[in-house]
């Protein structure tokens, strides 16, 4: 596993490696939508990717949308099973088309974090070195892997430990592009981080990041690299 000081000195890296070492592949789908005759799907990719940013900094992260982020985390965090709400018209060329035919989506986060982050945040006050202090977001009896026409999450879930007095977050990602989703994706975890230590009125370690599939898509190899 790498370890980096800062996103920015991890992001060169990544980005290299996403390039030289991954691996072509096509699947058949993405979210719910067919793409199995769509070339623009075929996907540069890496599997099994894991680093460390040692003292992470979302001030060092660049947003196309950060009005879109920080609502999105404020929504996460508000303990409300919000769905669809109307954070996801900021960035409605990604997320409109995502909507079912009840205009929700399948599941949002703000909807599996209002079952899951008070739990751990309770055991976490109870014992600041629980190793029991994991934020599911998949969850397998709602989340059917073999139903293609229904999304279920990218992010399976969020491991807090606090140890050498600071708390540091695992990120579990199942899947991430890297063109439209990773720095996001990074940002909402670190202020996740960020607002549970300051809950618990302690100092915020690293963020470590482990993605099943880390990947970018035949359309956005050209703005990626």
């Amino acid at each position: 596993m790498r370890f980096y000081k800062s996103f920015p000195e991890a992001v060169n890296e990544i980005r290299r490696e996403l390039k030289e070492m991954g691996v072509m592949i096509h699947t058949t789908s993405v979210q719910n939508l067919d793409i199995t005759n769509n070339p623009d799907f075929n996907s540069l990719e890496l599997q099994n990717y894991t680093y460390t940013i040692i003292k992470p900094d979302v001030n060092e992260i660049p947003l196309k949308n950060p009005e879109w982020a920080e609502r999105e985390f404020l929504d996460r965090i508000s303990g409300k099973p919000i769905n669809p709400g109307e954070t996801y018209k900021l960035r409605m060329n990604t997320w409109g088309p995502l909507l079912n035919a009840f205009d929700q989506f399948d599941y949002t986060y703000p909807e599996r974090l209002s079952l899951t982050l008070e739990p751990v945040i309770k055991a976490l006050k109870q014992d600041l070195y629980t190793r029991r202090a994991y934020v599911g977001v998949f969850d397998i009896e709602m989340d059917d892997p073999s139903n293609f026409r229904t999304r279920i999450p990218c992010t399976l879930g969020y491991w807090f430990n606090y140890r050498q007095d600071r708390l540091n977050i695992t990120y579990l990602l199942r899947s991430s592009d890297f063109s439209e989703h990773f720095n996001y994706d990074i940002y909402l975890a670190i202020r996740l981080l960020n607002h549970v230590a300051g809950i618990l009125d302690v100092q915020p370690g690293s963020f470590t990041h482990w993605i099943g599939s880390f990947h970018v898509f035949s359309k956005d190899v050209d703005d990626a690299f």
